[in-house]
């Protein structure tokens, strides 16, 4: 599998915009860093999965869930 430092120098990301969904929580929870924002958008993978809870808290994550399409008035 693919390990942080082959990623971005061992460092963590900010931000990470994911499309993927459920099938790369637990990637996505290593890659971010304390105060990470998870910007979910999509679930390619499927609708169900895995996520360490308690990883996110300890980093204080936010997880932000939105669409892609426009919204109705």
């Amino acid at each position: 599998g693919i390990r942080i430092n082959q990623v971005n120098d061992g460092k963590h990301f900010d931000a990470v915009l994911d499309c993927i969904g459920p099938g790369n929580a637990k990637f996505t929870t290593k890659l971010l860093g304390l105060d990470g924002r998870w910007v979910f958008y999509g679930t390619l993978s499927g609708l169900k999965g895995e996520v360490n809870f308690a990883e996110m808290i300890g980093k204080r994550i936010k997880l932000i869930s939105t669409t892609l399409k426009s919204r109705t008035k």
